[in-house]
């Protein structure tokens, strides 16, 4: 059977924001497997001959047992009428569950939430790396310690890496020229270093000791779109890279040597897209979104994926709709995975499908559609890692019981292993389980465990009194809880 191209669907595309993406890591040389029971087989990935540790992944094992039950949930921290808390950052080993939470980072027990050890941050999580290295170590961006009670230092300048097996705190420095904003930084971990990025430049570090090794700072003259930067096995910025001698750069796609700073190679995306976002940094995968002038939220539309190859060039343009679910600004979202040669997008059947209900693989050397793996009737299914040659899908029935299944996909045969069933009624962990929403939530499948954690935690909501009104509306309860484990209970 021939490959089939992506073509739009007939009439007109439903238009609005957009949000997900989360990239699988690649397969490299494992150099150490070590058994985990019903979990899994706990991997190191080298990233170089001489790139420092490696990065921790797992490979799940079929489980004897796949009828789990909530194992425990973390409450949401008390917070003023109409204030929110952002928590950025959740990490999963063999014994615990990590989460940050309100200028913290906390470890429970996977057994039954009992908390093991809490590590007090400057401030609230702005960012969090998505991948551990071999030896534990992961990194997140905070605020700094708030001097002012009512004057709040809103800058994300505080770089902490810690120990996720511990709770060790290794090093912290300071982020140079970092203003106030409401554009978010990034960071991430990979062959032995740790990159910080913001909006005016970016840093790297390595990640055993701190020791400085390279920074990058834009000028005030740079428009908007300054680069930001993604890790893991390979570090790739996108962006525009301004310098003194350059205040007005075009955007540009770079791969970056992660210790020393140097680019590999440069692809400059072409004037007519405005917007770009990197899926995929192994292989370097990226979504654009082409200038529309009679589209209002040509922002926020991807247009077009762009596969390159090891020398930057392009390997495909792939025309998308708006029925995918193409999303870019967060690594930790869980919408799609990639291999060295298929990109898994989950996409919508039909324009009346409120959710996405099929997942394609598709040929990032041609273009074309390989396999087309659509979810149970009337339920939501989408990428969420590879799981060695395997494709991990969430699916997410939206009915009142909601109920959510793990499944390992075979991409040759199109052949589903249920890895994991749940089920829940209770509505505040089920607004957790929006696997359409990954700005805003996470989602984690380690050791044969599932967890659902915000990204952010809303308080208690009040409305403005209506105009000619004279009372005002009632207050409606916050988020209860910030995060749900779900597994096979140990009997």
């Amino acid at each position: 059977m021939s490959p089939e191209p992506i073509t739009p669907p007939e009439g007109p595309a439903r238009r609005g924001p957009r949000r997900a993406v989360s990239a699988g890591l690649a397969f490299l040389l494992v150099v150490l497997a070590v058994a985990l029971g019903a979990g899994g087989w706990a991997l190191w990935a080298r990233t170089g001959a001489d790139d420092g540790p490696g990065l921790r992944d797992t490979v799940e094992k079929v489980p004897a047992d796949t009828a789990a039950e909530s194992l425990f949930t973390i409450d949401a921290p008390e917070l003023r009428t109409n204030w929110s808390a952002r928590s950025i950052g959740s990490w999963a080993t063999e014994s615990t569950y990590v989460k940050t939470g309100h200028a913290t980072v906390d470890a429970y027990a996977v057994e039954d939430g009992e908390r093991r050890w809490r590590l007090s941050l400057p401030g609230e999580a702005c960012a969090a790396a998505q991948h551990v290295t071999s030896e534990g170590l992961t990194a997140v961006v905070t605020h700094p310690e708030r001097r002012h009670k009512r004057r709040p230092d809103l800058s994300c300048d505080q770089l902490v890496v810690f120990d996720v097996d511990n709770g060790r705190k290794v090093w912290q420095t300071t982020l140079a020229r970092v203003r106030a904003t409401e554009i978010p930084g990034s960071v991430s971990v990979g062959h032995g270093v740790v990159v910080a990025s913001w909006y005016e430049g970016a840093a790297a570090y390595r990640v055993d000791d701190g020791e400085a090794l390279w920074t990058r700072s834009y000028p005030d003259a740079c428009p908007y779109s300054r680069p930001r930067f993604t890790g893991g096995t390979a570090l790739v910025g996108i962006g525009r890279f301004c310098t003194e001698a350059r205040p007005r750069a075009e955007r540009e796609v770079r791969k970056v040597d992660p210790r020393t700073g140097r680019d590999e190679w440069i692809w400059r995306i072409p004037d007519e897209y405005i917007t770009a976002g990197v899926l995929s940094n192994d292989p370097v995968t990226v979504a654009v979104s082409r200038l529309d002038p009679d589209d209002d939220h040509e922002e926020t539309l991807m247009t077009h994926v762009v596969s390159l190859d090891d020398e930057g060039k392009p390997r495909a343009v792939i025309p998308v709709d708006d029925r995918f679910d193409i999303h870019y600004w967060d690594s930790r979202q869980h919408t799609h995975a990639t291999t060295d040669d298929t990109l898994f997008l989950p996409v919508r059947q039909t324009e009346k499908t409120m959710y996405a209900d099929e997942i394609v693989a598709i040929d990032l050397d041609t273009g074309k559609v390989r396999k087309r793996f659509p979810a149970q009737p009337g339920r939501h299914l989408a990428p969420l890692r590879m799981n060695g040659d395997r494709l991990l899908a969430l699916q997410v029935d939206h009915r009142a019981e909601k109920v959510v299944k793990v499944f390992a996909i075979d991409p040759a045969t199109g052949e589903k292993t249920l890895m994991l069933r749940a089920a829940t009624k209770d509505e505040d962990i089920q607004s957790m389980m929006r696997i359409d929403s990954a700005f805003y939530s996470e989602a984690l499948f380690q050791h044969g465990r599932l967890f659902f954690s915000r990204s952010a935690t809303a308080g208690p909501y009040r409305a403005p009194r209506p105009i000619g009104s004279r009372t005002r509306p009632p207050v409606e309860a916050g988020d209860r809880y910030t995060a749900v484990a779900f597994g096979v209970p140990t009997r």
